[in-house]
């Protein structure tokens, strides 16, 4: 079978790439909105209704995946099956570059490999890919950065390449970690004597300077677009002074939950995991001998640097980022250890009891093993969930649609976006998520008393005794709402009198 596949491998490549790129239309297409593409999918869509983000609506992110769906909801309608599909053909896309990088700085093999390990990883419950998020967004512009600067023969591709760099950091702040790569990279070269020159130093100035001049052309145009709508220092705060110093300045808190979901997301793809961290461990030595290629320090230090969102989150669609240099590197390993794999291999192992030879086909079978239990347990229960929570939403959403007038404001409490994007009505608040850290109580409130709002939604049941212990909030609903109609997990509360 093995030997098929090796004489077939274009025809299995091809293949295996098409049934991948299909199955998350099949998977994950309908389903429970999320809470963050709810948030992207409502400001969006209120785009094309002339609101404009950090001014209208408020979010940490940078604005690239608001005009994305904006687009999208501009040539499809308002659709989240639209944004979901923009986004299996953007992970699809990346595929095919991370296919390239493969197969111009390794082989044609190691660009196969990496490239159907990745659309594998994107199918991977917990890494949330299946959610319309900024992340594969985010990483599919750092690949074709990547891959210019590979290609940069004339210095046009490190212009290029640093617009495509720039363009990821519109989407997620941590878009930034490419460039970063690229500058560690020049600086870890020194440690070879040969590139201890002033040629080289001129060159790798010269270079970054190119690509930092591509870089802040998309960053300095959007930044133009917002001064001239009067949106300039809301768009520079909160897309980056604040999530730098609220949320990419926390530290991670190791607790029991913590490590738990770190095991669960590891498991989910122990193999690549491992297989990439055993090429680390060959380059990291090869550089140390000064015997390491050019790409294979740049995707050590890629992985590496990948890591550090981990530092201050562990949820599943950080990982996103990673994937890449990841199944790149583990793509090498499986290269090297695919002789032993095979039936003959296996026989001769079997029959010459090569001790050591056995114990690392075990090992490789056992991790495989794990990673397609860790994965079936996760999707079996995410298939399970998330179209009951869909049915939840959407029926929350059209009884909110059917009590309200077309123009009537209401307030989705505190985690459910979802409801404004489904039921086609505004939020009362400037922010979607009700969340302490970034509202206060007391305004909304009074926004809630200036809108008249008559329904409020929330995620959760509201008691007296939680409402004296937490938020002033909830008492103010508890107060002057009650309860109408429960539907699932949500509890839909009408103004009294």
């Amino acid at each position: 079978m093995i030997f098929k596949i090796e004489q077939h491998k274009d025809l299995t490549f091809v293949s295996l790439f098409v049934l991948l790129t299909l199955l998350p239309f099949f998977l994950y297409l309908r389903g429970s909105l999320g809470v963050d593409e709810s948030y992207f999918m409502v400001i969006g869509n209120s785009i094309l209704h002339g609101s404009i983000p950090y001014k209208d609506y408020m979010d940490m992110k940078p604005p690239g995946i608001y005009y994305l769906f904006a687009l999208t909801f501009s040539i499809f309608g308002k659709s989240f099956y639209a944004a979901r599909a923009v986004l299996f053909l953007f992970n699809a896309l990346s595929a095919v570059i991370i296919f390239l990088i493969g197969k111009k700085l390794w082989n044609k093999e190691a660009g196969m490999l990496s490239s159907i390990l990745f659309l594998i990883g994107m199918l991977i419950p917990a890494y949330e890919g299946y959610f319309a998020m900024t992340e594969p967004f985010m990483v599919f512009f750092g690949l074709l950065g990547v891959l210019l600067f590979f290609k940069s023969e004339h210095w046009l591709y490190l212009i290029f390449c640093g617009i495509l760099m720039g363009l990821s950091i519109l989407f997620k702040q941590s878009g930034v970690l490419f460039l970063a790569a690229i500058f560690i990279f020049y600086l870890i070269k020194l440690w070879i004597p040969a590139n201890r020159t002033k040629f080289y130093l001129k060159d790798s100035l010269k270079n970054l300077s190119l690509i930092i001049c591509g870089f802040s052309i998309p960053i300095l145009l959007v930044a133009f677009y917002f001064w001239s709508v009067g949106a300039l220092n809301s768009f520079f705060y909160l897309s980056f002074l604040f999530a730098i110093t609220e949320h990419y300045g926390r530290e991670l808190v190791f607790d029991k939950q913590t490590i738990i979901a770190l095991t669960y997301k590891f498991l989910s793809y122990s193999i690549v995991w491992l297989l990439s961290f055993v090429s680390i461990f060959i380059i990291v030595y090869a550089l140390i001998k000064k015997e390491a290629k050019d790409i294979e320090i740049f995707t050590v230090i890629w992985f590496i640097i990948s890591l550090y969102p981990l530092t201050i989150r562990t949820y599943g669609h950080y990982f996103i980022q990673i994937i890449p240099p990841a199944c790149l590197l583990a793509s090498i390993s499986l290269i090297r250890i695919y002789p032993i794999l095979s039936l003959k291999s296996i026989k001769e192992s079997l029959s010459n009891a090569n001790h050591l030879k056995i114990f690392a086909i075990i090992c490789i079978l056992l991790i495989t093993l794990a990673s397609i239990g860790a994965v079936c347990a996760g999707g079996y229960r995410l298939q399970k969930t998330r179209q009951i929570h869909f049915d939840e939403q959407l029926k929350t959403a059209e009884y909110i649609k059917s009590h309200t007038s077309s123009n009537e404001k209401i307030l989705s409490l505190y985690y459910e976006p979802s409801i404004y994007f489904l039921s086609d009505r505004k939020s009362v608040t400037k922010w979607l998520t009700i969340h302490e850290s970034v509202t206060n109580d007391t305004q909304v409130i009074q926004q809630i008393k200036e809108n008249n709002v008559r329904y409020i939604i929330c995620d959760f049941r509201l008691y007296k005794e939680e409402s004296t212990q937490t938020r002033p909030i909830y008492a103010f609903i508890l107060e002057n709402y009650e309860l109408e109609k429960s539907i699932g997990v949500f509890y839909i509360y009408r103004k009294k009198g």
